[in-house]
């Protein structure tokens, strides 16, 4: 960052100051190279102070005497506390950045750099403390060879009290018996905690890893799917699994989810905070009532979603369940998608308190005047306790978002702040939009939506992912000042 100009908001919609969220200032910050060429920074990591950590690439200029990505943080009033390279400056550059992690006492920067022994690509990670510190050299995550490099993937996680860090590298478009996975963790201190190769058994049955996790001890969870979907009554005979790898006793254990007369055409793994498994998901029943998800993949033909699930498993037990619920879709949910249909396609858990927030948006992708357009729609949030087992209560929010290439502007920034769970977002790219705010009640789920600012000559776009709540009152939103001067813009949102 160099140039920071704070103005105040008051005269981008006076009407807004009598509502609890509004926008609270602007800062326009500036860079030294073309943001349109090298990229966008990195998501936004909170400090619990109400400052923030991110990393940008930077070439020459103002202090920084190479070229290199940098990690930089700063405090609640914006003010720089410090700015360190990646690398040294003779050493080994970064060919890319994956993530940047928020651990335990710590940061942990990812990404990919050349390994001549290995002739391929390794994923690497430079951790540092929280005063900016390096912790030791480079360490290398990744343990795939030469041979057996081709069409992996990357996948890494952190444990909910960040003490651990999994590296998981993966083929899911490899044959069902070439089909390994390479795990590796470390500690937020860069100690390896394990490694090692693993054959889980539903692999050979043509089970690919959806997702992983791991728990703040080092243990390893896989939830694993079917590699074909036909969203008819087949799927039934294809039901997920959860496997948990026990780096200790060096085992796994295999539990098959078992709706009867039900398939499970989407599934989520959550870990929360005290080191308990919870699954959220969809069920399809033939011949109830619900309504067809995936429209634009299955033309609304075949199961339909209709029934949510939440179970809550003892990791110490064998996968033990021991916390089952199940519900009806609302009315509601019928009423709006029954004609329609839907398409739910991606998803996040927020969890708040005793609470977990299991939320769906829409999301597909068109050709349209022979550009690739992706579509970000609406919103469905449930809401579950984890004392009870219990779905609290279910709705939805309407939202129209389209735009060309990536949809870096698309999707939404949430988090529970001022007693409610907020969802911020621009209603549409471009000229023609505004930046606003959906809050849903934490008690019965209720939403109200207000405009935060308009959006006139696309002066107030931000980037969702890439922004975040650094407060349970104040919200930053990564956004674009102006491209031909290589601008950024943070715009502050108070609740």
């Amino acid at each position: 960052m160099k140039t920071r100009v704070l103005l105040a908001c008051a005269f981008l919609m006076p009407s807004m100051m009598a509502w609890a969220q509004k926008i609270t200032g602007q800062t326009t910050f500036q860079v030294k190279y073309p943001i349109s060429q090298i990229g966008y920074p990195s998501r936004l990591l909170p400090d619990g102070e109400g400052g923030f950590t991110y990393m940008e690439y930077w070439q020459t200029g103002e202090g920084r005497k190479f070229p290199n990505h940098y990690l930089q943080h700063y405090n609640s009033k914006l003010e720089e506390q410090w700015f360190k390279p990646v690398t040294a400056e003779q050493a080994p550059k970064m060919a890319d950045f994956i993530d940047v992690f928020r651990l335990q006492d710590a940061y942990g920067v990812v990404g990919h750099q050349y390994s001549p022994a290995a002739k391929c690509m390794t994923t690497k990670m430079q951790l540092f403390g929280e005063d900016g510190k390096e912790r030791g050299a480079l360490l290398t995550l990744s343990t795939l060879t030469k041979k057996e490099k081709k069409g992996y993937e990357d996948l890494i996680v952190q444990s909910p009290d960040g003490s651990k860090l999994l590296w998981l590298g993966h083929n899911p478009g490899a044959s069902a018996k070439q089909r390994a996975f390479f795990c590796t963790v470390h500690d937020s201190k860069g100690g390896k905690v394990w490694s090692k190769k693993l054959l889980l058994p539903p692999s050979e049955q043509k089970y690919y890893v959806k997702q992983a996790l791991v728990d703040n001890r080092g243990n390893a969870y896989f939830y694993m799917v079917y590699e074909t979907i036909t969203n008819t009554a087949k799927d039934n005979e294809h039901r997920p699994f959860i496997a948990r790898y026990d780096h200790k006793e060096g085992k796994v254990m295999l539990h098959a989810l078992q709706f009867p007369g039900a398939s499970v055409p989407q599934g989520m793994l959550h870990l929360n905070k005290r080191g308990e498994l919870a699954f959220m998901g969809i069920l399809s029943t033939e011949g109830a009532a619900g309504f067809a998800n995936g429209a634009k993949v299955f033309n609304g033909v075949g199961m339909k979603w209709n029934k949510l699930v939440f179970t809550l498993f003892d990791v110490e037990r064998e996968l033990t369940v021991v916390q089952e619920y199940q519900m009806d879709f609302p009315p509601a949910w019928l009423e709006r998608y029954g004609s329609r249909g839907a398409d739910f396609a991606e998803a996040e858990i927020i969890e708040h308190g005793e609470n977990l927030y299991w939320v769906m948006e829409e999301h597909y992708t068109q050709m349209h005047q022979n550009m690739l357009q992706h579509c970000y729609y609406d919103v469905a949030v449930v809401a579950l306790s984890m004392k009870t087992g219990e779905i609290q209560w279910a709705n939805t929010f309407e939202k129209k978002q389209r735009d060309y290439k990536f949809g870096h502007l698309l999707s939404y920034t949430a988090g529970v702040a001022g007693g409610k769970l907020r969802f911020v977002y621009m209603n549409e790219k471009g000229a023609q939009g505004k930046i606003v705010c959906t809050s849903l009640s934490l008690q019965d789920g209720s939403a109200e939506t207000v405009p935060l600012a308009s959006n006139q000559s696309s002066e107030m776009m931000f980037f969702p992912k890439r922004s975040t709540l650094v407060s349970s009152e104040k919200m930053l939103l990564l956004g674009v000042g102006n491209p031909n001067a290589s601008e950024y813009k943070l715009i502050q949102v108070g609740f």
